[in-house]
């Protein structure tokens, strides 16, 4: 159903896309930092519940691309198919030591945005909204003790999908009067519970918590 829902709503942003043919279109590659982190909420009747157990920002890579149309002087709408870096730091303490894990998480992301933009001269400055569609590809756990450091894949603990709120600001500067160079910073609301519930973890559900510094060219048609 929710790979049913991701295929509907790209269909939809398709037939957007159409329908402002004759509107400005501008198509662009992006690339930054995800700093990646998890909201997890833990109950004391779970057998896993750890009220010493922490999250720390989790830097990850964002590569992608961009096609922004236009919908009227100071509004837009910006798709933004990429390759997304999500998960956490994780530090357990176990007696008199902790165990420092990391929870990597690949996502190919869809985000969905509406674009204000107000600009003077060559400098604009711009504030989005809107949701994005991940679809998981990996999900890696690494744990790292004094001892020793273990490794294994936990993709069938995740839901394959993951929906989130973005929001956020930027500044474009056109570099011609064709190519604009854009930088952004956002914030990235996880909106479902990502984890699996099996038996033991019933109790327990995390959300994705993500801050992102982007930036990219976008280039007009």
């Amino acid at each position: 159903m929710k790979r049913l829902s991701l295929l509907v709503l790209s269909t939809l942003a398709l037939l957007a896309f159409h329908l402002h043919a004759s509107a400005q279109q501008r198509l662009g590659i992006r690339a930054g930092i995800n700093f990646a982190n998890i909201a997890l909420q833990q109950s004391d009747q779970s057998p896993l519940a750890s009220p010493d157990l922490r999250t720390t920002a989790l830097p990850g890579l964002i590569i992608g691309g961009a096609l922004e149309v236009g919908l009227g002087r100071h509004l837009a709408l910006q798709v933004e198919p990429q390759y997304i870096q999500k998960g956490a730091r994780i530090v357990t303490p176990i007696d008199s030591s902790e165990i420092v894990s990391t929870l990597r998480l690949s996502y190919i992301e869809l985000p969905i945005l509406l674009k204000g933009t107000v600009k003077v001269r060559k400098v604009s400055a711009y504030a989005f909204l809107g949701p994005s569609f991940s679809y998981n590809i990996e999900a890696i756990y690494r744990a790292t003790d004094k001892d020793s450091t273990t490794e294994r894949s936990m993709q069938y603990s995740f839901k394959p999908t993951d929906i989130a709120l973005d929001f956020g600001a930027g500044i474009g500067v056109d570099l011609s009067p064709n190519v604009t160079f854009v930088t952004d910073f956002r914030y990235s609301l996880g909106l479902v519970d990502t984890r699996i519930s099996h038996e033991a973890y019933d109790s327990n559900y995390q959300r994705s918590s993500d801050m992102k510094v982007v930036v990219g060219l976008l280039f007009g048609l």
